[in-house]
């Protein structure tokens, strides 16, 4: 209800709360529902998992836990001092 009364004021859109409230949600469960997708579409399972281990080491170091806390500067960061390859830093050297 409070909500509806914020959209009537003009004070935040549909859209922004609907927005604020996918930000809030567990970065956990957004990476549990990716490695879903990846074995719905019938990956490699030993692809999934280590996809979801590397997730999962990142979201740990990182301090993350909701999707709102993920930040692109400091991904790469943590790519760089994990001396992954350019494959994993999305083909750009570091």
């Amino acid at each position: 209800m409070r909500e509806q009364e914020r959209i009537k004021a003009g004070v935040a859109t549909e859209s922004e709360l609907n927005t604020a409230k996918a930000s809030a949600e567990s970065l956990a469960g957004a990476i549990e529902a990716f490695t879903g997708a990846l074995r719905a579409k019938r990956r490699d399972p030993d692809h999934v998992a280590k996809t979801g281990r590397y997730l999962e080491r990142a979201k740990d170091a990182l301090g993350w836990s909701a999707l709102a806390d993920m930040d692109g500067e400091s991904l790469i960061g943590w790519i760089a001092d994990e001396n992954h390859g350019a494959r994993v830093a999305g083909g750009e050297p570091l």
